[in-house]
């Protein structure tokens, strides 16, 4: 089994209703379980038949991906991207992107909203949660964690979609993600329009 594509995701940029979206057509499986992390595990190779399980109901013809927005973080950038051209060279990218102030925002929402349940406690000052959360940044610099993928894969093999087109026009988007993945673009979505794990839930 090889995936033919991934979102591999830049945290609070909208990963989760893509991947949602994406999942809906007729010729993507993309499993229902949220961010698998298969390619930046340590046991990468032990934990192979456990994710291949997660693929088990696709059907035949089905192109398989799935998104994981850990896959370009800062720390796994570069192992995740020469995993993934070992993987399928020929394989396809979808990053999803936003205004980089607004995703600085969603994230300090999210640390506040979920860091607890992994012992990080962010300050509650933005100026100071900037300074010790250095993801608040460093993952809002969309083009440098483009170059780790950059050097694997060509250009022609990889899509910048941005949130706010998506959310204002979310059938155009998404025809654009099927014409790059080579499905069907004329299919049209039921769900176009949804957003999930929006920051308005968020503290």
């Amino acid at each position: 089994m090889n995936i033919d594509f991934l979102v591999p995701g830049i945290s609070k940029c909208g990963t989760t209703t893509l991947c949602y979206l994406l999942g809906e057509h007729p010729q993507l499986f993309i499993p229902a379980i949220k961010e698998p992390h298969h390619f930046n595990r340590t046991d990468m190779i032990e934990n192979r038949a456990n994710y291949e399980e997660l693929f088990r109901e696709a059907q035949a013809g089905q192109l398989l991906g799935e998104g994981s927005q850990m896959y370009s973080a800062d720390e796994f950038g570069d192992l995740v991207s020469a995993r993934l051209a070992l993987e399928n060279p020929q394989m396809k990218l979808i990053f999803c992107v936003r205004n980089p102030l607004k995703r600085i925002e969603s994230s300090y929402r999210e640390f506040h909203h979920s860091g607890p349940h992994y012992a990080v406690n962010a300050p509650f000052g933005i100026d100071k949660a900037i300074t010790e959360l250095r993801a608040l940044l460093a993952d809002s610099c969309y083009w440098t964690r483009l170059q780790s993928f950059r050097r694997h894969f060509s250009d022609e093999q990889i899509l910048v979609v941005f949130l706010e087109d998506l959310q204002k026009n979310p059938q155009q988007e998404l025809e654009r993600c099927y014409s790059f993945l080579g499905v069907d673009a004329s299919y049209r979505n039921p769900s176009a329009g949804a957003q999930l794990n929006s920051r308005d839930e968020k503290l």
